[in-house]
């Protein structure tokens, strides 16, 4: 770590209790307003005067708070629906139509385009981006001319921010690397773990004294996944040489989620396999330190909320019942699979639509294979709308999204994206975590807005004539 996180690991802890208590408890009244204001301000001013900075706090600050509350299985209606509780983050406190999160996103690429003439990009990787909107664009007036309209045309707009997003991404990547600042944003994600894990630990201990059993600790498995392949594949444990930071690490990796457990499985494996593949020396010693963190955290939450334990020991059941002769698809894994058929149904339907999608606010239902069978879908599922018209948009998985909006072509270009991040990196045998964070995030970069900016600045900073150090 050469700049930011160098011989400051104590600011770490600073933004781990800071974060927690602007999550848990200021979020939930006014108070969470006027934090969010003066951080909008902050980093606001931070970019006029560093816009390398701005561009990699206001990118950092987006990993480690999401838009929602940790107890949002138990509060969605509440919040989403009946807005009797509040939840005021930087990205979800809204002036108009935007949050403020957006608002920062917009002002740091207006000033890279204000302040820099010199930014160059990547031509290939510009028009991988702008061929989702132009494919968008035209299926979405194909429908048009075909229907007469869109069923919801205000989704226009929300289908069109996976581009945009990508493409700001891209010019704020673009001026990190020609700025030479794209390591510290490198730096800075590779200590997220500790930060995530440390407010973890924090969630745990008030849940704990306020009585609540929150199911979800609010951290980011997926990116801590990316570095802990990292560590296994380089053969040192770097930044996690120490022994507390490195329990944070695996700390940090603790989600109720069945994919991600799968998805750890073969990504842990697949390293090892290529160190014992390159004959590279392996500590065996490290298996059991993970084995052994995980255990006492298991145990910790056992004893101070025995809620998520429970929660965690029913999602890992599945995988019990998998090697079972009675093998049964979850309640949410047969959603899934209903999305995709009926997706599939429809647009199999017309060689355009198989190729190319039904277009920005393109729509589904579920007539060929009806959701009944599932059980009762509540607005955890669907928002109401589309529970009382029949007609759906929204999807459970990027697969069945991007066939329907894209079709085949997007799924293509899609998946082309991050494999072009991993082999440009690889080839250039530069920044591995990228290379592999690229690759994790095929499950998660067309959902969450953070992660489109995000493969966005790894699409900028790619130039193959230029010098990476």
């Amino acid at each position: 770590m050469k700049t930011l996180v160098k011989n400051n690991y104590s600011k770490l802890f600073l933004v781990a209790i800071a974060t927690f208590f602007y999550v848990d408890i200021f979020s939930k009244s006014s108070v969470g307003i006027f934090a969010s204001l003066l951080l909008f301000s902050t980093l606001g001013v931070i970019s006029c005067l560093n816009l390398s900075r701005g561009i990699i706090f206001s990118i950092i600050y987006a990993i480690i708070v999401i838009e929602f509350p940790r107890d949002i299985l138990d509060v969605y209606s509440a919040l989403q629906v009946e807005n009797t509780i509040q939840y005021n983050v930087l990205n979800s406190v809204k002036i108009g139509p935007f949050t403020l999160f957006l608002y920062l996103v917009f002002l740091n690429t207006f000033l890279v385009l204000l302040k820099s003439f010199k930014v160059k990009f990547n031509t290939s990787n510009i028009l991988l981006v702008l061929s989702f909107f132009v494919v968008g664009i035209l299926s979405m007036l194909r429908i048009i001319y075909l229907n007469g309209s869109l069923f919801y045309p205000g989704l226009i707009i929300t289908d069109v921010k996976f581009s945009v997003f990508l493409f700001f991404g891209i010019i704020q990547g673009a001026y990190l690397f020609e700025q030479g600042k794209f390591r510290d944003l490198t730096d800075l994600i590779m200590a997220v773990p500790i930060i995530i894990g440390a407010r973890a630990i924090l969630f745990v201990l008030h849940d704990s004294l306020t009585g609540t059993s929150n199911l979800d600790l609010m951290t980011q498995p997926y990116l801590s996944l990316a570095v802990l392949v990292v560590l296994i594949i380089n053969g040192s444990w770097g930044l996690y040489k120490n022994i507390l930071f490195r329990a944070l690490l695996f700390i940090s990796l603790l989600n109720p989620s069945r994919g991600f457990f799968l998805l750890a499985a073969i990504f842990i494996l697949a390293a090892l396999t290529w160190k014992f593949y390159k004959k590279l020396p392996f500590n065996v010693s490290f298996i059991f330190q993970i084995v052994l963190v995980i255990t006492v955290v298991f145990g910790g939450i056992f004893i101070f909320n025995e809620r998520m334990f429970n929660f965690f020991m029913w999602k890992l059941n599945v995988f019990r019942e998998f090697f079972s002769e009675d093998v049964a698809v979850s309640g949410s894994g047969m959603v899934r699979y209903l999305e995709l058929a009926n997706v599939f149904e429809l647009i199999n339907d017309s060689f355009y639509e198989l190729f190319f999608g039904r277009g920005f606010a393109g729509t589904y239902h579920f007539l060929n294979y009806p959701i009944d069978s599932v059980g009762v879908i509540d607005l955890k599922s669907y928002s109401q709308d589309q529970l009382d018209s029949g007609v759906y948009y929204t999807a459970h998985s990027f697969f069945t999204t991007i066939l329907l909006k894209y079709g085949i072509f997007g799924l293509i270009v899609y998946l082309l994206i991050p494999l072009r991040v991993f082999l440009f990196f690889v080839l250039k045998k530069r920044y591995l975590l990228i290379a592999v964070f690229s690759i994790v995030l095929i499950y998660l970069y067309y959902s969450r807005i953070e992660y489109m900016l995000l493969m966005g600045l790894f699409l900028g900073s790619m130039h193959k004539k230029r010098t990476y150090v």
